[in-house]
C-alpha cells in the first residue's frame, strides 16, 4: 500500500489552513510545505500553530522546501541550509529539500561533479548536527546542473552519507532527463505529476506544462 502526501505547490494560492484541511480531507498521510511560493512562509503563522494543526489532523510534515541553488556553494549557502534546517526542526519536519542550479551554467562534467561533491560535503555536518535528512531533487531540464540520478547516488555513496541524503524521484523530471535507473533504496519521496498536452515535445516541456 502506498502512502500519499500533498505538496503545497498543488494549492499554491490557498491559505495554509485550507491546504492542511484539504490534505486531511483527502486522506493524506502528510504534507510538504514550501518557502518559494511568493508569499510569507506558513502565512506568517508561528511554528507551534503549524505543528498543532498538523498533529490535530494526524498529518506528518513530510518536508520543508527549499534551498536553491544548493550546489553553487557560496559564503551564504551554509546560512541558507542552516536556516532551513532550523525551520524544519522547529515545525518537526521529516526532511528539507535541496534544489540544484538550473540556469544553464557549469554544465561540463568536471564542474557538475565537483560542485555537487563540495555542496554535499559542506551540508553533511549541518544535517548530522540536527539529525536531519535532506532530499535532493535532480531536475530533468537540459539546463540543469544535476539531471542524472546516477551522479547524485555516486556522490552520496562516495561521501558515505546515505543516512542523511535521499533523492527525489520526480516523474516529470525523470522523463525529461531520459529516464534510467530509479534507485529505490536511495529514494526518500516521489513527486507525481504529468503533462496532458500531447502537442508539447518532451524536450520543450517546462514546469508550466505540468498538472
Amino acid at each position: 500500500m502506498l502512502d500519499f502526501g500533498l505538496n503545497q505547490v498543488t494549492m499554491a494560492n490557498a491559505p495554509i489552513d485550507e491546504f492542511i484541511e484539504t490534505a486531511s480531507r483527502l486522506g493524506m498521510v502528510g504534507v510538504e510545505l514550501r518557502n518559494d511560493l511568493g508569499g510569507p512562509v506558513f502565512d506568517e503563522q508561528p511554528a507551534d500553530r503549524i505543528r498543532r494543526s498538523l498533529r490535530d489532523r494526524g498529518l506528518r510534515l513530510l518536508g520543508v522546501s527549499q534551498v536553491y541553488p544548493f550546489n553553487r556553494w557560496s559564503n551564504g549557502s551554509a546560512d541558507d541550509v542552516h536556516a532551513l534546517i532550523d525551520l524544519a526542526v522547529e515545525v518537526e519536519a521529516d526532511t528539507i529539500s535541496l534544489i540544484p542550479c538550473n540556469d544553464g551554467t557549469g554544465l561540463d562534467v568536471a564542474s557538475r561533479q565537483n560542485e555537487l561533491a563540495r555542496a554535499l560535503e559542506r551540508c553533511l555536518p549541518l544535517l548530522e548536527a540536527a539529525n536531519m535528512v535532506a532530499l535532493v531533487e535532480p531536475l530533468g531540464f537540459a539546463r540543469s546542473s544535476l539531471r542524472d540520478k546516477a551522479d547524485l547516488v555516486a556522490a552520496i555513496e562516495a561521501l558515505g552519507a546515505h543516512s542523511h541524503f535521499r533523492l527525489v524521484h520526480d516523474t516529470f523530471h525523470h522523463t525529461l532527463s531520459g529516464g534510467g535507473s530509479v534507485y529505490p533504496e536511495h529514494t526518500g519521496i516521489v513527486h507525481v505529476s504529468g503533462v496532458t498536452d500531447a502537442d508539447v515535445p518532451v524536450q520543450q516541456m517546462e514546469d508550466a506544462h505540468r498538472v
